[in-house]
């Protein structure tokens, strides 16, 4: 039976083998190591990877029994404004452990110590120059002496404190003259109190080993000395990047105790925008390029990686033919449909439900007697592109790309010109790509800035350049842009 709308939302009955995938996975997390296992799902956006971690979660709660073993559910976007991510984390592992047969009093201590020891400090205690503070201190006492100036100082103390600390802030020239710390000496005093650094990286250091040593005795001291702890960490692709290095982080510095499993869901590409925020400086000091290797970075912290694989597009056409439209959807919309959107799950969801929606209103509006465009609820093939072609376009760039859609909207003449450009660099790129993309960019640089994007957009002209253009009927195409309660009024554009 079909539908006329899906849930883009992770099932726990999923398609495309992922159940199989899972099953793969699974023995990476039961067996327990000397500490814990990290493993990465990376896929982009809308291709499965919390569809999979669930998959996972039920695969290992066929060996693990959630009461006597503990699973947790971390969604990092939910913690991104409210506190260090890092942090929220661990409080989050340590929250769960609140409810099973741990030591409360060592639990509250690692929680306060979140708050105290770790602390990231750029700068340590003060600490004294002897050496610069010796040699003012001599210079000071030579100057009192040269100038006589110690009987009135041992009168009036106040006086010569006041003195001996100023520049300039005498009533008279005379009382400036005979200050007896120039500018220069109150530089050189400035040095003697400075920070120290590397001893307080030390003492961070012990800290931490401290909490990993106290965090792994809670978890494996339990009844049976058998305890596993199993994190799933979801939407850190709804993070800041570099935010989502936090996680990482805490699991090797904090978390990195036997027993324990961690599964992150993650684009890698975050990880590289990450550590491109991150060590920005080192990378123009070093020349450009990143400072860091993101697959190096991936290996040093996750211990196996395992990117999604890229479905089929007979995967994705399972997806639309589930689907119960108004309107018989054939071979030429489905691949229309994949040329804009590619096979992600999500994606084709979306829209289709959008695209179930418009078509229901047509159907309605129809049905109340108001006047509606026969291609939205009808076509028939009669050697040529069907007038539905122009609606489903339309709709995909809609979808894909509202803001151009929305300029569109108010210069409808827009598309023509888009359309126009497309063409052009269809029927050039063959003979010299190079030049002809400059061309099509140079003419971009006269529309609003929004469509700036569309330069590196290479998508977006694939799209443009499939069948319908919209040249080819562009009455019905403005006509088709705003067709609810707008019936008959584009037919003047020309």
């Amino acid at each position: 039976m079909g539908h006329s709308y899906l849930e883009d939302i992770p099932t726990d009955a999923p398609e495309f083998n992922y159940g199989l995938v899972a099953q793969a996975l699974a023995p990476l997390l039961k067996q327990k190591s000397t500490g814990a296992t990290v493993v990465g799902i990376h896929g982009s956006w809308g291709t499965g990877k919390t569809t999979l971690m669930r998959a996972l979660e039920r695969e290992l709660k066929k060996t693990f029994d959630d009461k006597a073993h503990v699973f947790i559910q971390f969604n990092a976007w939910k913690y991104q404004e409210r506190q260090a991510l890092w942090r929220a984390l661990i409080l989050r592992v340590l929250g769960e452990l609140r409810n099973r047969d741990v030591d409360v009093v060592k639990l509250s201590e690692l929680e306060a110590s979140l708050y105290r020891s770790f602390a990231v400090e750029e700068k340590g205690p003060w600490k004294l120059n002897w050496r610069t503070l010796i040699i003012e201190l001599l210079g000071i006492l030579l100057s009192v002496v040269k100038l006589d100036f110690v009987s009135k100082a041992l009168k009036e103390s106040g006086g010569f404190f006041g003195k001996l600390l100023s520049w300039g802030g005498g009533k008279s020239a005379k009382d400036n003259e005979a200050a007896l710390v120039d500018k220069e000496r109150i530089e050189k005093m400035a040095s003697v109190l400075e920070r120290t650094t590397v001893e307080r990286q030390v003492v961070q250091v012990e800290s931490i080993e401290q909490f990993l040593d106290k965090f792994s005795e809670l978890i494996n001291k339990s009844a049976a000395g058998d305890r596993r702890v199993f994190v799933f960490i979801d939407d850190l692709d709804r993070c800041l990047p570099e935010s989502a290095l936090e996680i990482f982080e805490a699991i090797k510095l904090f978390l990195d105790a036997p027993g324990c499993g961690y599964v992150v869901a993650l684009d890698r590409d975050v990880i590289r925008k990450g550590l491109a925020v991150r060590y920005s400086q080192q990378s123009k000091d070093a020349g450009g390029g990143l400072f860091v290797d993101p697959d190096e970075y991936i290996e040093k912290t996750i211990s196996v990686s395992y990117d999604l694989p890229r479905l089929s597009a007979a995967d994705a056409l399972d997806i639309i033919k589930e689907y119960e439209l108004t309107v018989a959807l054939d071979q030429q919309h489905h691949n229309l449909i994949l040329l804009a959107l590619g096979p992600n799950p999500r994606r084709i969801k979306r829209f289709m439900n959008t695209l179930s929606v418009q078509l229901q209103l047509a159907r309605l509006v129809r049905e109340s007697g108001a006047p509606i465009d026969e291609s939205l609820i009808s076509f028939a093939a009669d050697g040529a592109v069907r007038q539905f072609d122009y609606f489903l376009k339309l709709a995909l760039l809609a979808y894909k790309y509202s803001g151009l859609f929305s300029l569109a909207l108010k210069d409808p003449g827009l598309l023509r010109r888009l359309q126009v450009l497309s063409n052009d660099y269809k029927n050039n790129v063959d003979k010299d790509p190079g030049a002809a993309r400059v061309k099509r960019n140079l003419a971009l640089d006269t529309e609003p800035t929004l469509l700036g994007g569309l330069k590196t957009e290479e998508e977006f002209w694939q799209l443009m350049a499939s069948t319908p253009s919209v040249l080819d009927d562009f009455k019905l195409t403005t006509r088709l842009l705003s067709w609810f309660r707008q019936t008959g009024t584009a037919e003047k554009i020309d």
